[in-house]
């Protein structure tokens, strides 16, 4: 089992390259925040393409696991989705945030410090586009989960999972996360981050990365 880290907001930065170093991969997510790429912007296009490189021509099955609000200022993220389909990778688009849209909040060790502004100082409200992430996800045979309730989420994705490779796939409860991503990204999620599994029993990877059994608590005002 191997899975690799990208982040993006006007660009697209490799975090972690595909690793068996499940350890590694949660200390980088812990890490994650807005301020990690100076380039604001949401080139969903460009994350997508960064993460075609990431696989092998003899990888089995490949999937990219994108948690994101779906704006993207690139305009060529149903082409790459296009492009990843033809080389046999399936998109699974998880959907933070709202149609509303919100605020996208910075924290430091699990605590809210401060909320991402523009340039002059403003908030940036950011909108959930869930008609992007459903096309990205139907063009690769991937699906669209909403992420908003992690647990079905989880439940979506391992439910997804199990079909690509039934015989290996063993079931696995996970427990104790948080409703919301608050610990991780929050609602209104700029940054794309993106999981590519490449394995013949995919649950193993939600349970040893852990991703959403954080215990940390925020602290907004």
């Amino acid at each position: 089992d191997r899975t690799g880290i990208i982040v993006y907001a006007g660009e697209a930065l490799p975090i972690l390259p595909i690793t068996t170093d499940y350890a590694a991969a949660k200390m980088f997510l812990h890490q994650i925040n807005p301020s990690m790429i100076g380039t604001q912007g949401t080139a969903l296009d460009e994350a997508l393409r960064l993460a075609q490189t990431y696989f092998d021509r003899d990888d089995a099955d490949k999937i990219v696991i994108i948690l994101t609000d779906g704006e993207d200022h690139g305009q060529n993220a149903r082409e790459m989705a296009r492009q990843l389909a033809e080389q046999g990778i399936k998109i699974i688009t998880v959907g933070i945030g709202t149609s509303t849209g919100a605020p996208i909040p910075i924290r430091r060790n699990g605590m809210l410090v401060s909320y991402k502004t523009d340039r002059e100082g403003k908030r940036v409200i950011t909108r959930r586009n869930d008609q992007l992430l459903y096309a990205l996800a139907q063009a690769t045979h991937g699906i669209y989960v909403d992420g908003n309730n992690s647990r079905q989420a989880v439940k979506q994705i391992e439910d997804y999972l199990s079909k690509i490779n039934r015989k290996e796939y063993e079931e696995k409860r996970i427990t104790g996360f948080k409703d919301q991503f608050q610990w991780f990204v929050g609602a209104g999620l700029l940054f794309l981050l993106l999981y590519i599994l490449t394995t013949e029993r995919e649950s193993k990877w939600l349970r040893r990365l852990n991703l959403f059994n954080e215990n940390r608590n925020d602290h907004e005002n």
